[in-house]
């Protein structure tokens, strides 16, 4: 024991009434807390979702959709060059490169979509949505911008 404990002080840890056993139970406690509360911080980052309301998330997924429907019909409208098809070639060409496409290969908007639907896609997770997201991402070519550049579907 400490030299305090030996004078008769008690331990501000342990108080005088609490037995050994008994700081043992509560330190177990704890412990047990603490370890239900990193697994569901853990959950929580991990983006696993409680399926309480499965008309949220019906319509949480209905939006995420029509919101990369819309870009998709802003792009189209400012910028003639944007289309799946010119978004695959530079798609292409980056990964035939291994990296970014030169200024002339560029096209305005491909970023955004893929950008888009990978966000889409890594929070789904599975299911219709981010089967769509996929989608979307497979027409126009989308790759991450990874070293070597590689497709995310």
């Amino acid at each position: 024991d400490s030299y305090l404990a030996l004078r008769g002080v008690p331990s501000p840890a342990r108080p005088a009434h609490c037995s050994y056993r008994g700081m043992a139970f509560v330190r177990l406690l704890v412990a047990v807390v603490a370890s239900a509360a990193a697994i569901a911080a853990r959950a929580a980052y991990a983006g696993l979702r409680p399926a309480a309301s499965l008309a949220a998330l019906s319509s949480e997924a209905t939006a995420e959709r029509a919101a990369l429907d819309e870009k998709v019909r802003e792009l189209r409208a400012a910028n003639p060059m944007f289309s799946e098809e010119s978004c695959s070639a530079m798609y292409d060409t980056k990964v035939k490169l291994g990296g970014p496409v030169p200024p002339r290969s560029f096209v305005k908007g491909c970023s955004e979509v893929c950008a888009r639907a990978h966000e889409i896609h890594s929070f789904w997770g599975s299911g219709e949505t981010a089967a769509y997201a996929c989608g979307i991402a497979t027409e126009f070519g989308c790759v991450l911008d990874t070293l070597p550049p590689k497709k995310f579907c």
